[in-house]
């Protein structure tokens, strides 16, 4: 009876530290503004230039504005990016214009990328609209869309340049993709003649 009391006393234990672990996932808030998003996630390395928590989740506020200084990309980690909870708007993610330069495409993920919540638009500050919202640039690449909104492409919101991506898209919207002019443009998701491996 011992035996079997300690064995359940460990199981309960062992339950309580994962739960645990699971809850403590680092959660970084994203002040909003201009390159702010940018500078969190670049600058969120240790001394030697590696990632302070690979399973860190970047948060931006509800009604808040982000605008993007260059393009965001990740390698060799998951970008989790989501909307804070509770009540507001979604977060905008909008292209900046570099001072004497031009804007850049929101996304180009060389890993895992995660939207959570957000609304993503291609039409930078100065209304000039880019293409590629978001552009898949390596293999395997996992991108997943939850809760969110993708608006205004010049020709493709979502385009896979890296073999076998898998491209999960749930309760989200992506609208106003491609021109008048340009009428073979205008689409979602664009495997570019690439494999894929997963559509949802």
């Amino acid at each position: 009876t011992s035996y079997s009391a300690v064995i359940a006393t460990l199981i309960v234990l062992l339950f309580f530290l994962s739960t645990n672990d699971a809850s403590a996932q680092r959660v970084v808030k994203v002040p909003q503004g201009v390159g702010t998003l940018n500078n969190t996630i670049n600058g969120d390395t240790t001394a030697t230039g590696a990632r302070k928590d690979l399973t860190t989740i970047y948060e931006l506020d509800r009604d808040g504005y982000y605008i993007t200084m260059g393009t965001i990309e990740n390698r060799n980690y998951h970008l989790r990016i989501r909307a804070a909870a509770g009540t507001g708007k979604r977060p905008i993610i909008r292209p900046g214009v570099v001072s004497g330069g031009a804007s850049s495409r929101p996304f180009r993920p060389y890993g895992d990328l995660t939207l959570d919540g957000v609304y993503v638009t291609n039409l930078d500050e100065q209304n000039g609209l880019k293409e590629y919202t978001v552009q898949i640039s390596s293999d395997n690449v996992k991108l997943t869309i939850l809760n969110s909104h993708l608006d205004r492409d010049r020709q493709i919101a979502i385009r896979c340049d890296g073999k076998n991506a898998s491209v999960i898209i749930k309760n989200s919207i992506i609208s106003n993709v491609g021109t008048m002019s340009d009428p073979s443009n205008g689409r979602g998701v664009d495997d570019r003649g690439t494999d894929v491996d997963t559509l949802i």
